[in-house]
C-alpha cells in the first residue's frame, strides 16, 4: 500500500518533503511533545483551503487575503514558474489557533499550476494535562509500543533523545 506521502512525491511535487525533519516536532516528536508542549501533523490541503484558513485566522475573506498587501501575485507567478522548472520549496505551515503561517505565495503558485493538494504542516500547542496524559500512558512501555504510538500519529522517528526525555520527564515535570 502506498502512503499519501509517497503518492504525493510521485506527482508534481514542488515541496522539499525531506525538510520536514528540520522541525523538532518531526525530528524528535516525543521530545517536542514532552518538553515543548508542542506537536505537529502533516496534512494535505487544497491550496484554496489553505488560503481560506489563513485568511480566517487573520479576520479576512479568501479574496481579501489574495488582495492584501502581504500577497504579491507577481511573486506567486514567479514561484509557479520555478515550481514547473523543478525547484523545491519549503512545506507551507500554519499554527493552530494563531495567525502565524508561512506559505501563501506557494499556495497561490500551486493553484496557478493546477496542483489540487499541497502538504501543510499544522503546528499546535498541548496543554499540561495533555502532555501529562501522554507521558503516563507511555511510562515504562517497551520501545516498540512507544514507536507504534508515534507512528499512529504520523511520525517516523523515535530517537535516543525521545527515549531519554520519556525516561527523565518524571524527574522534573510531573
Amino acid at each position: 500500500m502506498i502512503s499519501k506521502f509517497e503518492e504525493f512525491s510521485q506527482k508534481i511535487n514542488p515541496f522539499d518533503m525531506n525538510r520536514i525533519y528540520d522541525h523538532v516536532e518531526f525530528k524528535h516528536p516525543l521530545y517536542s511533545i514532552l518538553s515543548k508542549n508542542r506537536s505537529a501533523i502533516l496534512k494535505y490541503m487544497n491550496p484554496k483551503e489553505y488560503i481560506k484558513y489563513v485568511g480566517e485566522n487573520l479576520g479576512l475573506t479568501y479574496q481579501e487575503t489574495i488582495d492584501s498587501n502581504a500577497v504579491s501575485i507577481e511573486k506567486a507567478r514567479k514561484y509557479a514558474q520555478d515550481m514547473l522548472s523543478g525547484d523545491k520549496f519549503p512545506i507551507p505551515y500554519i499554527v493552530r489557533d494563531s495567525s502565524s503561517q508561512e506559505g501563501r505565495h506557494r499556495a497561490i503558485a500551486a493553484i496557478e499550476i493546477g496542483i489540487d493538494k499541497i502538504p501543510v504542516i499544522e503546528f499546535f500547542n498541548l496543554s499540561y494535562d495533555e502532555v501529562k496524559n501522554i507521558a503516563y500512558s507511555l511510562k515504562d512501555k517497551q520501545d516498540s509500543v512507544v514507536k507504534d504510538f508515534l507512528i499512529k500519529r504520523g511520525f517516523n522517528n523515535f530517537t535516543d533523545l525521545d527515549k531519554r526525555e520519556l525516561k527523565n520527564i518524571f524527574n522534573w515535570k510531573f
